[in-house]
């Protein structure tokens, strides 16, 4: 129908970074039918990415009713709009990534100020590294059953209910690597010279935008050939790690799943980077986890970059050790790491 077709356009022009008119074709969608789903959630995108926090949380909800939401659990208790948390129990409800719950588990400790027990439902992988994270009571993991609670909120909806506009400055780390398996990666990588850095290039390939934001490992060859820099695979799903024997002809990375036969997980990941002197990551989970754990972390942004890094910004209000390297021409990750080989050439000098 034609206010599909709307609806396609307004996409095509915020890829064309043409906002205003992008919106205007979202609102031309709302005119005909105010419940377009897509126009709502299209459009909370779009307000959200150019910084207007209050519009874009409302309009955020409207994705609940899109059909990747229907794996969101349904708790039996009233949905928190705001109301007094003293001495109520509160489950938030993991949806989207891990790197989504990662960003956004650190409103656990705003509400468990107001008053409330957190109940916190988290991604399986999730749970060593979130019973680092304050204000969380109990932890759930996803799949398993609810327990009762006066309250629950999606994750990703409590800073509408809170008017988060980001002028706060958040506490980082939130989250913690575990002090033994800290040690134990120290001990691991004692041997390892030099600036070490690492590396995180492909995300999940289930996302649909993955081409956007994922990039192949033979951009860090660069990086891996200068004098005094050390790169560390922080590389977990198959398609990313199935780089590396092809990488390593020409130059030298260390894969930390030789030492473990593969059998990591995301405390291992946190814990090796609280060892190496800077992460360099594509958009995933890597890069929250970075931020979240407050360790040095440089995230290689495409063209058309994801709502949460804004527009045209270096430094990210969510994560205060982050640094965000952006494409300047959709496709030209060369253009992007000429400039990220300059800055760590900086980093090392100042060593």
């Amino acid at each position: 129908s034609h206010v599909n077709a709307f609806v396609t356009r307004g996409s095509v022009l915020k890829s064309l970074e043409r906002y205003e008119e992008a919106l205007e074709s979202y609102n031309q969608v709302l005119a005909i039918d105010n419940t377009h789903v897509n126009a709502r959630f299209y459009r909370a995108l779009l307000f959200l990415l150019i910084g207007d926090l209050n519009q874009g949380w409302q309009e955020y909800e409207w994705r609940l009713k899109r059909d990747n939401f229907k794996f969101l659990s349904t708790p039996h208790s009233s949905s928190w709009q705001g109301q007094d948390l003293k001495g109520k129990h509160i489950i938030l409800l993991a949806e989207q990534g891990l790197g989504d719950q990662i960003q956004f588990c650190r409103y656990a400790k705003h509400l468990s100020n107001k008053g409330a027990r957190v109940i916190l439902e988290c991604h399986p992988r999730l749970v060593p590294l979130m019973q680092s994270c304050s204000g969380i009571d109990t932890l759930v993991s996803k799949g398993a059953d609810l327990p009762t609670a006066d309250y629950h909120c999606p994750l990703l909806s409590v800073p509408r209910v809170i008017g988060e506009d980001l002028s706060q400055p958040f506490e980082v780390p939130y989250l913690f690597a575990d002090e033994k398996y800290v040690s134990k990666w120290a001990k691991n990588l004692e041997d390892i010279q030099g600036f070490k850095i690492g590396a995180s290039w492909q995300g999940n390939t289930q996302f649909k935008k993955d081409k956007w934001r994922s990039f192949p490992l033979e951009h860090f060859g660069p990086l891996a050939a200068l004098a005094g820099v050390s790169l560390v695979s922080l590389q977990k799903d198959d398609v990313g790690v199935s780089q590396i024997a092809r990488f390593r002809e020409n130059h030298p990375l260390i894969d930390p799943e030789d030492m473990l036969l593969g059998d990591s997980d995301l405390m291992d990941a946190a814990a090796i980077m609280m060892n190496l002197d800077l992460v360099i990551t594509s958009c995933t989970a890597i890069a929250h986890l970075g931020g979240a754990l407050g360790v040095p972390t440089w995230v290689i942004l495409g063209k058309s970059a994801d709502w949460r890094w804004f527009l045209d910004r270096e430094d990210s209000p969510w994560y205060p050790s982050v640094r965000l390297f952006r494409q300047s021409e959709f496709g030209d990750w060369d253009g992007v790491f000429q400039r990220v080989t300059k800055a760590v050439k900086e980093e090392v000098r100042q060593q």
